[in-house]
């Protein structure tokens, strides 16, 4: 389960910015939007299709709407948007907006609105865990393996979420490409992205080295962007492919690994909200991670041109090049190209990170995967299971 799940996640992260290039060169990129609603139709049918038989559920106590935990919910949401916010617009102004109310107030709330989780989740668990369900249980890091993955997902979702914009931003620019051929150049990527699931698959289906599997996809992915920092401007795309290819088998181990860790150490009672944070945890490190790279892409831009950016340089950026100077898209090139570089020294330094973190899930105790579930199931059984009063 954990091995299609970490190739659902891989080859829906990748799959997406290959079906924008198509759409985009054949079509318009409006339909990236448009897409979407058939897509989550499809979805949710099949979701309704294959919902599990009251026999082939486990037995749980039920709950009713009130043990929902509103105000954390809340709270999760705005505190990983507005932070992500704040340096995302920082990448698209199109002049400097550190020290203006545009940055600083939603930074400082969305820092607010984290300590506030924090607390707030402190208080459900040690005053009201009877009544209210935690969506952020704060009991769940005092398991260390569980701990060092979720940390560790935090921070390889920086760089892959930064291959995934930048590649083909690198290629539409600074290699000329197509939308389409931009978009393409991530195939390798996705190829050694699900490779790297089936990989950590057979390493885990008997004993439990989801750290060790983790630690190899850490450092494959800081030595892929490394090797990635080596490019030169023009004329290495080949050398590319090759790189990217090295930082997504890292990325498939990594994933596939951190899902099969909540599997393995977490009861099922809380499965739901571990599972909901390591996913919560790769895409906020995602996030942070093109907010940054749009942060290093604004810089070097404003290097080379002076004043407020023109609309010509968005044109630039959206494709539309055929009325931009040519003096002005060379200089572009340069600065993407440096920006590209600067994201990749980034992300090969937090990969590095990610590598230290691994350590703390390392055991000599490599027990067996399936019976480690099944003892966890039969832990988390209630004696009896009364419904719980509306």
């Amino acid at each position: 389960m954990a091995g299609l799940a970490g190739v659902s996640i891989v080859v829906a992260c990748i799959v997406g910015p290959i079906v924008g290039g198509i759409l985009t060169q054949y079509a318009s990129w409006r339909w990236i939007f448009w897409i979407n609603g058939p897509i989550c139709a499809v979805s949710t049918a099949m979701f309704l299709v294959f919902w599990p038989r009251k026999q082939d559920i486990a037995p749980t106590v039920r709950r009713s709407w009130k043990s929902f935990d509103y105000a954390g919910s809340a709270l999760v949401i705005a505190a990983a948007v507005l932070v992500v916010f704040a340096f995302q617009n920082v990448g698209v102004a199109p002049v400097n907006i550190w020290h203006t109310a545009e940055f600083i107030a939603p930074v400082t709330v969305g820092i607010v609105c984290w300590a506030a989780l924090f607390m707030w989740q402190y208080a459900v668990e040690t005053k009201t865990a009877s009544r209210i369900m935690p969506a952020f249980p704060l009991s769940l890091f005092r398991n260390r393996f569980y701990a060092s993955g979720v940390a560790t997902t935090l921070l390889l979702g920086f760089p892959l979420f930064v291959l995934l914009f930048s590649v083909p931003l690198r290629a539409r620019i600074v290699s000329d490409k197509s939308a389409l051929a931009a978009a393409a150049m991530l195939l390798p990527m996705l190829v050694a992205s699900a490779f790297g699931c089936v990989v950590a698959v057979g390493i885990n289906s008997k004993k439990n080295f989801l750290s060790e599997s983790m630690f190899v996809g850490a450092s494959l992915s800081a030595i892929g962007c490394a090797l990635l920092t080596t490019l030169s401007e023009r004329g290495s795309d080949g050398k590319l492919l090759g790189y990217i290819a090295l930082a997504g088998l890292g990325g498939g181990l990594s994933i596939t690994s951190a899902t099969a860790i909540v599997a393995v150490n977490i009861p099922p009672g809380e499965y739901a909200p571990a599972q909901g944070i390591m996913g919560q945890a790769r895409v906020l490190g995602g996030s942070l991670g093109i907010a940054a790279f749009s942060v290093l892409l604004h810089k070097e831009v404003a290097k080379v041109i002076v004043g407020p950016i023109p609309p010509q340089l968005y044109a630039i950026l959206g494709g539309a090049r055929a009325d931009t100077p040519k003096g002005l898209h060379s200089l572009v090139q340069q600065a993407c190209s440096r920006a590209f570089r600067g994201g990749m020294v980034a992300s090969a330094i937090i990969s590095g990170l990610a590598v230290l973190l691994t350590l703390v899930g390392f055991t000599r105790d490599h027990k067996d995967v399936k019976k480690q579930r099944l003892d966890l199931v039969r832990g988390d059984m209630p004696v009896s299971l009364p419904a719980e009063k509306e």
